[in-house]
């Protein structure tokens, strides 16, 4: 009991709070409900061979959780695209973004509660699956239709310089010269 009172004066110290604003977790803590501060154990199990994330949070609602983790921390999501418009959760960095999802395991029906809400996550250890690295030959800007003005380009594969060259009736020397003068 006396290590749980430490763990929870710990988490609230970091939000900054103090023990009276957190009155469900000392609620539970005195009904000798464990509580766990679920950002330093991920941030503790850091990260696997693999690079990614050896545990993972993830709100109970949800079949799937995608990841990006990239220099500025882990962010979560439902999906991985999604997880990058989000913000950084946790405390964990790499020098190359990557994006990877996972299956949310499913609670059992003995233990699950009879109203799953906004407040249950699970904290597991995910099987990863990385997505692969996307490949964005061109920033657009929408003029109308389906019309589209280039902006600049990064990384285009051979296929998709052809592909450019042709739609636009071009060689592909042409493109390239044109490439090189928005890049």
């Amino acid at each position: 009991m006396a290590n749980q009172v430490n763990v929870l004066a710990s988490a609230l110290k970091q939000l900054s709070l103090k023990p009276t604003s957190a009155p469900r977790a000392l609620e539970r803590l005195a009904h000798g409900q464990p509580i766990l501060d679920a950002k330093a154990a991920v941030e503790a199990a850091g990260l696997g061979k693999d690079g990614l994330p050896r545990l993972c949070l993830a709100p109970a609602r949800w079949r799937e959780v995608g990841i990006c983790l990239y220099d500025e921390g882990l962010c979560i999501g439902p999906t991985a695209d999604a997880a990058c418009g989000e913000e950084a959760l946790f405390e964990l960095r790499v020098t190359e973004e990557v994006h990877a999802s996972a299956m949310v395991p499913v609670v059992p029906t003995e233990i699950r509660p009879s109203r799953m809400t906004k407040s249950h996550f699970i904290l597991f250890e995910p099987t990863w699956k990385v997505a692969p690295k996307p490949r964005d030959p061109a920033l657009l800007r929408h003029l109308r239709g389906s019309l589209f003005a280039v902006e600049a380009t990064w990384a285009m594969t051979k296929a998709e310089a052809d592909a450019m060259a042709f739609i636009l009736g071009a060689s592909r020397d042409a493109w390239s010269e044109f490439v090189a003068s928005v890049s």
